[in-house]
């Protein structure tokens, strides 16, 4: 634990994946873990790829994102600052990683070997740590089926806006050609009793 300050053994302490630990448990996950440093552009995690890892951020930024199918581009999916996780979903099963983690700017992380907390001597804080990663896995999932019911809404209103606004255009115009239409006749009113005389009358019709 030595070469972690006070400051950075409470953030750990208070983050949603160790929280939940006693002091013992704390002391047992620090031991099957390490400090590392990483500079900007450097990759903790590949899309693809098995690592041994997960990590806690201590602090700086990592980019989560992921490879665009179609462009083979990186897409963006989120960033990640001191005291959240990254990678923690494979402690259940360490499976390839689905995400590409990269360090935005000089980064600090506490890095966790997976195969060292499924030891039968880590169980009480492998189970301690699966009911945090649980939790957060259910919030993260909360949290996107509410950011995607909230761009549904927003684009269904953006639709409604623009269905109203080409409504009232085409209404402001019809009303529009009526005025002109009205007005060319007002001032045109001995032009258009000339051409009305050019029709015959109702009884001057034979039938």
């Amino acid at each position: 634990m030595s070469e972690f300050t006070n400051e950075e053994k409470d953030l750990l302490k208070n983050c949603e994946l160790l929280k939940n630990l006693s002091d013992s448990e704390f002391q047992d996950f620090l031991a099957i873990s390490s400090r590392a440093s990483y500079g900007k552009d450097e990759v903790l995690l590949t899309e693809g790829e098995i690592c041994e890892y997960f990590f806690i951020i201590i602090s700086g930024t990592i980019e989560v994102s992921k490879n665009d199918p179609k462009s083979y581009k990186p897409l963006l999916i989120s960033k990640l600052n001191g005291g959240q996780t990254i990678g923690e979903m494979r402690i259940i099963q360490n499976k390839a990683c689905i995400l590409t983690a990269t360090a935005s700017e000089p980064t600090v992380v506490l890095r966790t070997s997976i195969t060292k907390l499924h030891l039968p001597e880590n169980t009480h804080c492998y189970r301690a740590i699966l009911e945090s990663t649980i939790k957060i896995v259910s919030d993260r999932l909360l949290y996107s089926n509410e950011t995607v019911l909230n761009k549904t809404a927003e684009r269904r209103r953006k639709q409604k806006q623009l269905i109203l606004a080409i409504f009232g255009i085409i209404t402001l115009g019809l009303f529009l050609g009526e005025i002109a239409l009205a007005l060319y006749y007002a001032l045109n009113a001995s032009d258009f009793c000339k051409r009305a005389h050019v029709f015959p009358s109702h009884e001057s019709l034979i039938y």
